[in-house]
C-alpha cells in the first residue's frame, strides 16, 4: 500500500491549500491499544494565521474531555473476563501546543464526555463496573456452555489529583444498576442510574479525600442529561 493510503493527512488553509502526510516518525502509539485508527489533536491561534499544531497518535479515544489548560482522553479495554477499564491520558495545553503529562487506568467504563470534571486541579470521573459472568464460565470451563448468569453492574466515583493518581473514591453506587447521566457543579456531582426507578444522587466533592453521598431521588424513568440552572439547582 502507498503511504497515502494508510497515514493520516492534514490540511491546515490558513496557511495553505495542500494536503500534507502526517510522516510515521510523527505519530506516537498508546502501548496495548485495541482501537486501531488515528487521532489527531489539532491546536491553532483564532487570532493569526499561524500554523495549525498537530498531534497524531495511533489508536483512538472513547470519550474527550477539555478545562481550560488539560485536555483528557479516554480508551475503554476489556480484559479476558469482559471486565471494562477506562485508560485516562492528560494532556496539558499551551496555547496551540499539546503534551501528555499522565496516564491512569481505573475500573469501569464512562458514560460519556460528562462523566470527567476538573475542579481545583482534580479530575472527578464517574464510571460503570460491569462483569460478564457468562465469558468468565466459559473462559475457566474452556467451553461453551449454556448456563447463563445475570451480568453484574456496580458503580464508582474517582477523584484523581493533578498527576492522576487516586486520592478519593465511592464504591458500589447503586449496585445492579448503570450510569445514565452525571454532571458536575463545582463541589458538588450528580448522577442518575437506572435498573427500574430512576435513583439521582446528589454527592458532596468539598472534600476531594473523602467524597459523601448527601441524598437521593427516587422518581420513576431515567434522565440520560442534566443541566446546571444555577449553583443550587439542576434540569
Amino acid at each position: 500500500m502507498k503511504d497515502d493510503e494508510i497515514l493520516p493527512r492534514i490540511t491546515d488553509t490558513a496557511s495553505s491549500e495542500n494536503t500534507k502526510i502526517v510522516d510515521c516518525t510523527d505519530i506516537a502509539y498508546f502501548k496495548d491499544t485495541d482501537n486501531y485508527s488515528y487521532m489527531l489533536v489539532g491546536g491553532f491561534n483564532i487570532n493569526n494565521n499561524d500554523d495549525m499544531s498537530v498531534e497524531t497518535f495511533f489508536g483512538a479515544s472513547s470519550d474527550i474531555y477539555a478545562s481550560e489548560k488539560n485536555l483528557y482522553i479516554t480508551q475503554t479495554k476489556y480484559d479476558d473476563y469482559y471486565k471494562s477499564k477506562t485508560i485516562i491520558y492528560k494532556f496539558y495545553l499551551d496555547n496551540s501546543k499539546i503534551s501528555l503529562t499522565a496516564k491512569a487506568e481505573i475500573e469501569g467504563y464512562l458514560n460519556n464526555q460528562f462523566s470527567m470534571d476538573e475542579y481545583e486541579g482534580n479530575l472527578r470521573v464517574a464510571t460503570t463496573y460491569y462483569t460478564n459472568k457468562n465469558s468468565m464460565i466459559n473462559v475457566l470451563k474452556e467451553v461453551i456452555t449454556d448456563e447463563y448468569v445475570e451480568p453484574e453492574y456496580s458503580n464508582r466515583l474517582y477523584v484523581l489529583d493533578e498527576n492522576l493518581n487516586e486520592i478519593g473514591r465511592i464504591d458500589d453506587l447503586a449496585k445492579d444498576e448503570k450510569i445514565y447521566s452525571v454532571r458536575f457543579m463545582q463541589k458538588m456531582g450528580y448522577i442518575v442510574t437506572f435498573e427500574e426507578i430512576d435513583p439521582l444522587f446528589v454527592i458532596d466533592l468539598s472534600d476531594p479525600r473523602n467524597p459523601q453521598i448527601k441524598g437521593e431521588l427516587k422518581i420513576p424513568g431515567y434522565s440520560a442529561y442534566l443541566h446546571p440552572y444555577d449553583e443550587t439547582h439542576i434540569i
